[in-house]
């Protein structure tokens, strides 16, 4: 897996990224080019798939290796 900087923080990839939600992001709401450059999914802040693969891999990974070297979270 390849981790790519975030271009986007402030709003969603989703429609205008500012007001649609949940199942308002639909086949007739248009996308960002690129979801991998941005946080979240929608103006919800509903995370997106890399946000949450990078979440999972933090908890699974980072956390216990910098736990065990002393580190507190």
């Amino acid at each position: 897996m390849v981790f790519t900087a975030y271009t986007e923080v402030n709003k969603g990839c989703c429609g205008t990224g500012v007001s649609e939600i949940g199942t308002q992001c639909n086949s007739t709401t248009s996308l960002c080019s690129d979801a991998n450059k941005y946080v979240f999914w929608d103006a919800g802040m509903q995370p997106t798939q890399l946000r949450r693969q990078m979440k999972s891999f933090s908890k699974a990974i980072l956390q216990p290796l910098m736990t065990s070297l002393g580190a507190s979270f």
